[in-house]
């Protein structure tokens, strides 16, 4: 964890190692937004993190009936079967079937996480 980093990087320094300065940097860094931190985990780009969960609740996917926008999505799908080559005949019926389940519900399926984050790089 980043705590038993900092001591074992202080004491290769010779320095004594302060919890206080550690917790005092990284509240600093993060109020400036150059860490993101969540659930013990420290993000060393927040953009990195924005950009993973911006397709998750992307506000194009729903239609006006709080549905799923097929007009929208379809094509989308359509490309992104055709630029992986998928050889499953259903890929484009199970892509939309599992944002339909993202958007109606949601429910968040792991074959699903490739389309979403297709840009993310």
């Amino acid at each position: 964890d980043l705590q038993s980093q900092w001591q074992a990087l202080a004491a290769s320094l010779g320095a004594a190692p302060d919890g206080q300065t550690l917790d005092s940097a990284v509240a600093l860094l993060e109020a400036q937004g150059e860490l993101f931190c969540s659930c013990g985990v420290v993000y060393l780009d927040p953009a990195f993190v924005t950009e993973l969960i911006k397709p998750l609740v992307d506000h194009r996917l729903t239609g006006e009936g709080g549905g799923l926008d097929n007009g929208f999505v379809e094509p989308q799908v359509r490309e992104h079967v055709r630029a992986t080559q998928a050889t499953d005949q259903q890929a484009a019926s199970s892509l939309l079937e599992w944002l339909r389940m993202l958007v109606e519900h949601g429910e968040l399926v792991e074959p699903l996480l490739p389309f979403l984050w297709r840009g993310v790089g």
